[in-house]
């Protein structure tokens, strides 16, 4: 048994279900190109095993991002011949690592079993939403392909059914699907490493690289590896392909990738003798021994764990229901325990009498759950506020009082405008202040472009010297009418114009 994911997502719902669902489709070369004008019929029609192809459909279709669903397939071997219970033992366990964290009712899954192959093949269809809060799920991110084979591996040692990995049934080749020249070329040289394999002259990946560097009479060399300037600290994978080109070409066509386990890094020639003595004896592995198969269940259940506690902290828990939503489930309830559990969830619950419902009983407060990192607020930033400027002091003078106890109003009027005249002289000191320091700085920056005017001389920079001739001037000028003094071309204050 094998599990395999399709790279299709981005379609639509009925494409999709359809597909799984149709009597007749494409017909498919033995490189899974489509053959134009040809279709091919299913001798047995495929069965629906588990969910409801309208809803499924309909909610890819209403998914707006651009990945819509997940597909793939759980195949079995033509001679593994799982009944009825184990296969539904393997879907259920399925859903149980896929959905792991998740209500029943937070996803959806669609399963179609295929049997016009000759074997059995359980094709599952997932959108890729989650129906709480409708973010995206995706059951099979980056790097979830050691998560299944977890899966994989144990219900293979558990049921005994052929494993890929069994040295029995590994292809140190694959079988050549290209046509024409490219075909013939692949060929001859599966043909050469499989001579040179049996008479002893390659016995690991460097015996593999040398005979195909010796194919340089042919025309072909090994391609040399992209350079990077990037180095990585991580721990480098082993080389899983070897490429091979025409001497001196660019051309992609003229490009052959072999990617066969022979051209693996790891691979040795005692794995290929290893694995050609069990086929010719038809050693397949069958059940594996029950401390084994528990080594495996602890493994997968530690898997799910784990993916269980990422996908409870990424989706939480159920979404509170609306007091319509609370009623409404009430009177479905009362309508099961009468007539029994609805055939199809998507039926209209019919409409009950009010005396053939129980009262409601009164509503229990839902269990305070922890507050989830993306639900707690931002601390809000103090807001500045405007304050208003204390006001200017007072005259110091007090009033003095008549010798009858009664304030002079002489006095008072006198008093008043002492103070409005200290006010004014504090306001037109500020403003005055200001402007000197503004006319200060201005020097500052007109001497700085002098001192840049007179280093090029010409060009912008001496139109920048002119401007800051003309800044300097008016500088020249505020100075002199703040200070009193005479400014540039004998040019005098104004008459009243405080000294402040």
């Amino acid at each position: 048994m094998i599990i395999r994911f399709f790279d299709q997502g981005d379609g639509s719902g009925a494409a999709a279900v359809d597909y799984l669902l149709a009597a007749e489709v494409r017909a498919y070369d033995n490189a899974r190109h489509p053959i134009p004008g040809q279709t091919r019929h299913r001798a047995i029609l495929p069965e629906v095993m588990g969910g409801d192809p309208e809803r499924t459909r309909s909610l890819i279709d209403a998914c707006p991002r651009k990945w819509r669903y997940t597909s793939g397939v759980i195949a079995f071997a033509a001679s593994d011949t799982p009944d009825e219970a184990e296969q539904a033992e393997v879907r259920a366990g399925f859903e149980a690592a896929a959905f792991a964290g998740l209500a029943p009712d937070q996803r959806d899954i669609l399963w179609v079993r295929h049997r016009h192959q000759g074997n059995v093949e359980l094709h599952f269809l997932i959108p890729r939403t989650e129906l709480h809060r409708g973010r995206a799920f995706n059951p099979a991110p980056p790097g979830a392909e050691r998560y299944f084979n977890a899966f994989r591996d144990y219900w293979n040692a558990r049921k005994g059914w052929a494993d890929p990995s069994d040295p029995a049934r590994r292809r140190d080749l694959r079988p050549v699907v290209e046509q024409g020249e490219r075909g013939a070329i692949r060929t001859a040289i599966h043909a050469l490493m499989i001579e040179r394999i049996e008479a002893g002259e390659i016995r690991d990946h460097a015996g593999i690289r040398a005979a195909l560097a010796g194919l340089g009479d042919a025309g072909l060399e090994i391609k040399p590896p992209r350079e990077t300037r990037r180095k990585s600290t991580r721990q480098k994978r082993p080389a899983t392909r070897v490429t091979l080109r025409r001497i001196g070409s660019t051309d992609t066509r003229e490009t052959y990738r072999l990617e066969d386990r022979i051209f693996h890094e790891d691979w040795t020639a005692e794995e290929y003798f290893s694995g050609k003595a069990a086929r010719a004896a038809g050693e397949c592995r069958k059940a594996a021994p029950p401390e084994h198969v528990e080594e495996l269940r602890l493994k997968l259940e530690a898997a799910i764990a784990r993916r269980a506690a990422s996908n409870r902290a990424r989706y939480g828990g159920r979404v509170r229901k609306s007091a319509d939503a609370v009623e409404v489930a009430r009177l479905t309830a009362a309508f099961t325990a009468r007539n029994g559990a609805l055939q199809d969830p998507l039926v209209p619950v019919p409409i009950l009498k009010l005396d053939d419902v129980p009262e409601a009983s009164p509503p229990k407060s839902p269990e305070p759950r922890p507050e989830l990192p993306w639900e707690r607020a931002a601390p809000r930033r103090p807001v500045r506020r405007w304050k208003p400027r204390a006001p200017l002091p007072r005259s110091p003078e007090p009033e003095e009082p008549l010798p009858d106890g009664r304030a002079d109003p002489t006095r008072k009027r006198a008093a008043a405008l002492r103070r409005e005249l200290a006010e004014h002289v504090e306001r037109r000191r500020r403003r005055h202040g200001a402007i000197g320091t503004l006319a200060q700085d201005c020097e500052r920056r007109s001497g700085a472009l002098r001192e840049l005017a007179d280093l090029f001389g010409r060009g912008t920079v001496a139109r920048l010297g002119r401007g800051a001739a003309a800044i300097a001037e008016l500088a020249q000028k505020v100075v002199a009418r703040l200070t009193g003094r005479p400014g540039p071309q004998g040019t005098q204050r104004r008459r009243g114009f405080s000294p402040w």
